[in-house]
């Protein structure tokens, strides 16, 4: 249960919702079977190239709105985790629901679906190529228009797994739409193309 931080602190007005009738927290909650033991937390670990773990994992979240203009969103994720020798593997998928204040009368409510699955594999011990591939349909099932975003990168540990330097690209891309012009204002300002080089040190 999460009362919020900076200017989401549930305040004096804004303490119960006026649709549910019960505090206006984010109630989150998440469940994980891992039959192998513990998962580390770790995407892959120069020292560690022969474990063998698995993790399957369900969340849920709901975020109560109490009378401002916005929504009581819902949110569902089924997860799996694999960590195989220099295999790492992760997917998701979710969906939220908005379902908006009754002040809004909006009566229904709006579905959206997304997921990830990724992947990134020891070449030898400093090396780690990964792949990556998410889906959104942030227009909502109601409306066509979707995004996907994939994604290749490097790792390279330099000092075992405190130190390593890390290169990403990804392009995002926009399809679905019902016409082009559809598609070409659905961007919200998103940069088609992004790499990103960063040195990461873990102490």
């Amino acid at each position: 249960i999460f009362n919020g931080t900076g200017s989401d602190v549930n305040m004096a007005k804004k303490t119960m919702s006026h649709d549910l009738h019960i505090p206006s927290l984010l109630y989150a909650g998440r469940l994980a079977y891992m039959p192998k033991g513990a998962l580390p937390s770790y995407q892959g670990d120069p020292d560690d190239l022969t474990n063998d773990k698995v993790s399957y994992a369900a969340s849920v979240s709901y975020n109560v709105e109490a009378n401002w203009e916005s929504s009581n969103d819902l949110r569902l994720g089924v997860e799996y985790t694999r960590l195989i020798n220099r295999l790492y593997l992760s997917a998701e998928a979710y969906a939220m629901q908005m379902k908006f204040t009754k002040r809004q009368k909006v009566e229904e409510p709006y579905w959206f679906l997304g997921g990830y699955v990724q992947a990134g594999y020891f070449v030898t011990r400093k090396l780690q190529p990964v792949v990556r591939y998410d889906y959104m349909d942030r227009n909502s099932t109601r409306e066509k228009g979707s995004i996907n975003m994939p994604a290749v990168g490097l790792n390279w540990y330099a000092y075992r797994s405190n130190l390593k330097l890390q290169a990403m690209y990804q392009y995002t891309g926009r399809w679905g739409h019902a016409d082009q012009d559809s598609r070409d204002r659905d961007d919200l300002g998103l940069a088609m193309h992004c790499a990103v080089v960063m040195m990461q040190f873990s102490f």
